[in-house]
């Protein structure tokens, strides 16, 4: 029986007697023969999807790092190195397939048949590339469709840690939840921070607020610094600036807006002028921020995988017409961040609303996460049908 199966298993088992142990109150008794009720820490089944599927994941970056390796040890012709560069590709397409050692061993089988095209000492270097590879024998035989497939029946607060950072996400269903933009309480006074936004939602809309996060950048006065809907009205025009050094002109940059049929979206700037500009009477709410994390299932270009700017981060993905899921981290960089919309929550669009002074209240997850000092504030509230 494979290795990798009977592992996966073994950790499915052992966290089902956990879970059984947990739900029976199993009583011990001490020398003194005094009931003590013992309750083990519940293990959360996603982490410990994800826990693995880190495992993973680090094995081909440990693959990555030999090839890079190997092509500068061996300085490599050019068409090998070209060759070897294909491996790569072929390897970081397939990394959410568990079967890396035979996907590499046919990889490289078909570079040997074409010998003549590959010199012995660059042989040599696969062989111990590949040799290198077979030593990683701590895969996980599953893949991350595990954890999108258990994702995608969750609703509401979310909690993980992945590769050492700490995410929040919340996940939002349009036909049960109410989705809000707060800006102005009125023509002189600005909501500006959480506690403000969340007062309004129990006081004016008897609703229970689930999350309310900042929803965007903004100008000093704290007015938004891109395009403003808020109840079909629009207080800020589409921004179309050049580029400067902030993230919001980080180009490409986009909208999220909701649309009168509580459809929501993800537009690059240019393909929302074009598309809406003449249609604004259509639009529920919108907020424009940048840059695009994701933009139709392509990770922004200028995102290093290994960048050590990690920070405080916010955005927010759009999983289908229906359902949108909002993330924080505090501690992150883009690359990683964007991984998460894209791979656990299978997102195509997904953009960054802001960063280190960023906060996320989550009524059962982090609710003491108030204040801040905001422009543009969003909220998820129970629809008052879903209320008991």
């Amino acid at each position: 029986m494979n290795k990798s199966f009977i592992a996966f298993n073994t950790l499915l088992v052992n966290s089902i007697i956990v879970e059984l142990v947990f739900l029976c109150h199993l009583t011990l008794h001490s020398n003194s023969n005094k009931e003590l009720n013992f309750i083990p820490q519940k293990i959360d089944s996603l982490q410990l999807l994800i826990d693995n599927y880190g495992k993973h994941t680090l094995n081909y970056d440990v693959i990555v790092n030999l090839i890079d390796q190997k092509s500068k040890d061996t300085k490599l012709i050019e068409d090998n190195l070209l060759a070897l560069k294909n491996i790569k590709i072929e390897i970081c397409k397939k990394i959410t397939n568990p079967k890396l050692i035979k996907q590499f061993d046919n990889l490289v089988d078909s570079l040997v048949k074409e010998k003549e095209k590959i010199n012995k000492k660059n042989l040599l270097a696969i062989d111990s590339l590949k040799k290198e590879v077979i030593k990683e024998d701590n895969l996980v035989d599953y893949s991350f469709n595990e954890i999108q497939n258990m994702l995608s029946k969750k609703q509401g607060s979310i909690h993980f840690t992945f590769k050492g950072s700490e995410f929040y996400f919340f996940v939002a269903d349009l036909n049960k939840n109410d989705v809000r933009l707060h800006w102005k309480k009125d023509s002189i006074q600005k909501h500006s921070n959480l506690n403000s936004v969340i007062d309004l939602i129990k006081k004016k809309y008897k609703q229970k607020p689930l999350l309310v996060t900042n929803a965007g950048m903004f100008e000093e006065s704290q007015k938004p610094l891109g395009l403003y809907i808020e109840n079909n009205k629009e207080f800020v025009p589409l921004n179309e600036k050049d580029p400067n050094d902030d993230n919001f002109y980080l180009m490409p940059n986009g909208v999220f807006f909701i649309d009168t049929a509580n459809h929501a979206f993800i537009k690059e700037t240019k393909d929302f002028k074009k598309d809406y500009s003449k249609k604004m009477k259509s639009i529920k709410l919108a907020t424009q921020s940048g840059p695009l994390l994701l933009n139709n299932n392509v990770i922004h270009k200028e995102f290093q995988k290994n960048s050590p700017n990690n920070k405080v981060r916010n955005g927010v993905g759009i999983i289908n017409q229906s359902k949108i899921v909002f993330g924080y981290s505090d501690n992150v960089n883009f690359y990683l961040f964007t991984e998460i919309f894209k791979y656990f929550f299978n997102c195509k669009n997904a953009l960054f609303l802001d960063g280190a002074i960023s906060k996320m209240y989550l009524y059962d997850l982090r609710p003491n996460d108030l204040g801040g000092e905001f422009g543009p504030i969003i909220s998820v509230s129970e629809k008052k049908s879903q209320q008991n």
